[in-house]
């Protein structure tokens, strides 16, 4: 009786993180696409190569990570000048934030 508790309980774990990890994946990816979004609008423009450039280069396996950025070689310079990827990231922070605190509350 204990074993088949015990049992039911790893089960109930484990789609419990399977869930949660889910969730997480996808608000990582939301959040990308937003930061990608922001930074599309703050970028300088001039032939208008920098802002088509900008995308997620990089995503985890696991979804739990993604990179926004651009691999223009000149867009380093741009980001001191006039910078676009940062204030991006910033302005989706809190959002994030709570968005993971609420998956991980209501799990």
């Amino acid at each position: 009786m204990a074993l088949k508790k015990a049992k039911e309980l790893n089960k109930e774990l484990d789609t419990y993180q399977e869930r949660v990890e889910r969730e997480i994946a996808a608000e990582v990816q939301a959040t990308a696409l937003r930061i990608e979004s922001g930074a599309k609008k703050r970028a300088p423009v001039d032939t208008g190569r920098l802002r088509a450039s900008i995308g997620i280069l990089e995503r985890a396996l696991n979804g739990k990570e993604a990179v926004v950025g651009t691999r223009v070689e000149y867009a380093p310079e741009q980001e001191r000048r006039s910078p676009y990827l940062e204030p991006a990231a910033q302005e989706n922070k809190e959002q994030f934030e709570a968005a993971l605190a609420k998956i991980i509350k209501e799990k």
